[in-house]
């Protein structure tokens, strides 16, 4: 068996992974090199060190196939690409080494446990600047923080927050307010109703043949799902668990592998997990992350459909959300320059003109503590100590 390789432990197949390494996962942040009104995403700073990439076509097909899936086999790729198993294997072996895979995660479905998911701007004064990686650290250290966007707008960063209720949210602005030194400002705080990520995908084809991965809608608050610390440990585990195989997560959490699976594939069936992903650099395609919010009246269950039907067929779209409150929807989009940005918007006021009040364009500068399941402590999961709800 080859370097970065290992066979699954329910033995479907050989997957491959770099193993345990020392990535900074916390973060992947860049810097445009030219100014904002003239734009070429082609090359960009990372950590001060010039990058500019350039994909093979196999190894984008390869992205393509397993972003969605990152628990496909060798095999499976293979098939499904109709390559042969020992490209298929050294095409990740190279993706792997370069870093194109940040880590493996899940993709949680949290109104299946009753959270509620949040998207809320936030503007600092200028007299806070200095204080910016202060800011950061602070925000990623709250339990209750998903990710963190700092963005080119009026607003300078976006939380995507997991609470138990309105009230746990308040309680996180009131605690932040508390423990950071100057005051800032919540422009924007929204609720998300439903969420689908269809991942990169090859432009003028559609994505392969993988379901998107999704947040239930908000209306699954009826049919809440109810876990015990040792699911909890294991839904860390897996949400940050960098490329180990699950017999190495078995080892670590001290569970035999076949109560590790069992969990998960319990996990699974009750639509907590709704699918095994890789987290990307976003610098990988050499594009820029640009979220469109969309403001319209309400939308109808068939305009939402095909509104996720646009996005999953768009290569420049990756995901779309729904939320309460002033906006409607958002898409997320990767686009090379801001040209590509017009042309997306011209096909959305083409296709849903009827809908659309208005879009407003926020590129995404740099990210920060990207998990779909950021609690280290049932407690905090719960609002209760540990032992149950």
């Amino acid at each position: 068996m080859q370097h970065g390789c290992y066979q699954n432990s329910d033995g479907a197949g050989e997957m491959c992974t770099p193993g345990y390494d020392s990535v900074d996962n916390a973060r992947f942040v860049w810097l445009l090199t030219s100014p904002v009104k003239d734009i070429d995403c082609s090359t960009r700073l990372l950590n001060g060190i010039l990058v500019s990439m350039k994909l093979s076509a196999i190894q984008r097909q390869v992205i393509y196939a397993v972003t969605l899936n990152a628990n496909l086999s060798v095999a499976e790729v293979a098939r499904m690409l109709d390559l042969r198993e020992h490209v298929v294997r050294r095409t990740l072996d190279l993706l792997f080494e370069a870093k194109v895979f940040l880590r493996r995660s899940i993709w949680l479905n949290p109104h299946r446990l009753g959270l509620q998911h949040h998207v809320a701007h936030l503007e600092l004064p200028l007299s806070a600047i200095s204080d910016r990686k202060k800011f950061i650290e602070l925000m990623c250290k709250q339990e209750e923080v998903s990710a963190m966007v700092e963005l080119g707008a009026e607003a300078q960063f976006e939380l995507r927050l997991l609470t138990r209720d309105t009230h746990h949210l308040a309680s996180f602005f009131e605690n932040l307010a508390l423990n950071f030194p100057h005051p800032f400002r919540v422009t924007r705080c929204l609720t998300t109703l439903e969420m689908e990520y269809s991942g990169p995908h090859e432009p003028g084809r559609p994505p392969p043949s993988i379901r998107p991965l999704r947040f239930g809608h908000l209306s699954e608050f009826s049919e809440l799902e109810r876990i015990d610390e040792t699911d909890h440990m294991v839904l860390s585990a897996l949400a940050n668990r960098e490329f180990l195989n699950l017999s190495n997560i078995g080892r670590i959490l001290g569970m035999p592998g076949a109560t590790l699976q069992y969990r998960i594939r319990r996990l699974e069936a009750k639509g907590v997990i709704s699918g095994h992903f890789y987290v990307m650099d976003p610098k990988v395609f050499e594009d820029l992350p640009v979220a469109l919010q969309i403001r319209s009246r309400s939308l109808s269950f068939s305009e939402k459909e095909a509104l996720k039907k646009f996005a999953y067929r768009h290569p420049r779209v990756s995901w779309v959300g729904f939320f309460l409150g002033e906006q409607s929807a958002e898409l997320y989009t990767l686009v090379r320059n801001f040209e590509e940005v017009q042309g997306v918007l011209a096909e959305l006021a083409n296709q849903f003109r009827n809908v659309l009040d208005s879009v407003h364009m926020t590129p995404q500068l740099s990210f920060w503590k990207f998990s779909t399941y950021p609690f280290t402590r049932y407690e905090s999961l719960t609002g209760k100590t540990a032992g149950g709800y």
